[in-house]
């Protein structure tokens, strides 16, 4: 994937259709190139899932008006970008110049983001040459009206963070 623009756009609505807003994955079965990804001038809305995911926006009201009975939101992460090993610890692809400019909506009451690169020690898994980490990932200008979740990072080389709130005390993206 590489040389992409998504602007201008609204994601989830009034009953939420998705466990993340945004979602970014490479892994060691599926590899993959991620490049030059540009998000701009989004909207958030309800971003919302039931279901045995572990990336869920939980909204805004109750978690019983949010799921049916019986189903429960499990934790809330807003941007999910992620490397990793599924068997065999191979190339697990590469993710490199995302930029974020210009989200605006309701942030979720969990994480608003988790990036995680993998450790630079990939001759280790066999990948000998490969760049685990995730490689310059731009945060500019996001206004999200709720939201007191962390902005996570891991294993993120050049970092840019500009004009983002809220900014939660503990946030590890630096």
């Amino acid at each position: 994937v590489r040389n992409i623009t998504y602007r201008d756009s609204r994601i989830g609505d009034d009953e939420g259709s998705s466990p993340w807003a945004v979602k970014i994955k490479t892994d060691s079965q599926e590899g993959g190139i991620v490049d030059r990804v540009y998000f701009k001038n989004l909207t958030i809305g309800n971003i919302s899932y039931c279901g045995s995911s572990r990336f869920v926006f939980t909204p805004p009201h109750s978690a019983s008006d949010a799921c049916p009975p019986g189903k429960k939101p499990r934790g809330a992460q807003m941007l999910d970008i992620g490397m990793g090993y599924v068997g065999a610890p191979t190339n697990p692809g590469r993710v490199r110049n995302v930029v974020f400019d210009g989200l605006r909506g309701i942030g979720p009451t969990g994480n608003l983001m988790g990036a995680r690169g993998l450790p630079s020690n990939a001759s280790s898994h066999g990948c000998t040459g490969c760049n685990e980490h995730i490689v310059n990932l731009t945060l500019r200008d996001i206004a999200l009206e709720q939201g007191t979740g962390l902005w996570g990072c891991s294993n993120v080389d050049g970092l840019v963070v500009e004009r983002v709130r809220p900014w939660a005390e503990g946030s590890t993206c630096r």
